[in-house]
């Protein structure tokens, strides 16, 4: 069994520790959900309710990828399932109407209102987060190291190069698309 510490910040000087959990297995991927927490841990999810410190496992994480565990703006969270993105809510009960399908399974995925972007090997794949979640943009970028939501933007960034996916507004029937921008040193 893991020990992991949970603590806040004081003041913004000092951590005070607030409680201690034992954790199965190393945690691969976190979100906060409300006053519980979802960790993917090996190839499953749990929720840990933070008052209490009970564990309830949620589903397997799939065979292909590790656990991805993403916040939604709604308090939901998206669960990746090999190339599925599952919507459960704060306790980890399924939202039926709630599934991505991504083209591959994706290395991480950054939430941009209204559109979750995945990092897939070959490119970034672009989604709604409206049921029935349409494709809405792939943007051909290799090897994507990291994917980071900035103020404005999301932030691509490559072995030696770094870009911005910007999102115009195509009009009201339309939504939006994604421009690329790359940053020089």
């Amino acid at each position: 069994m893991l020990q992991h510490l949970f603590s806040y910040c004081v003041g913004g000087r000092e951590f005070v520790e607030v409680k201690e959990f034992s954790i199965p297995d190393m945690v691969k991927s976190i979100a906060w959900c409300g006053e519980n927490i979802c960790l993917g841990i090996r190839k499953e999810y749990m929720i840990l309710n933070s008052t209490g410190g009970v564990l309830s496992e949620v589903f397997p994480s799939g065979r292909v990828a590790p656990p991805l565990v993403v916040p939604l703006p709604s308090g939901e969270l998206l669960l990746g399932k090999d190339n599925i993105g599952v919507v459960v809510d704060q306790n980890g009960k399924l939202n039926n109407d709630g599934r991505i399908c991504w083209s591959e399974a994706p290395a991480s995925v950054v939430i941009h209102i209204p559109c979750a972007i995945a990092r897939l090997p070959r490119y970034v794949e672009i989604r709604s987060l409206r049921a029935p979640y349409p494709l809405v943009q792939t943007v051909a970028l290799r090897d994507v190291r990291l994917l980071f939501q900035s103020n404005n933007c999301v932030i691509a960034a490559l072995e030696n190069s770094v870009y911005g996916l910007l999102a115009i507004p195509l009009g009201a029937q339309s939504g939006l698309c994604f421009t690329l921008m790359q940053f020089n040193p």
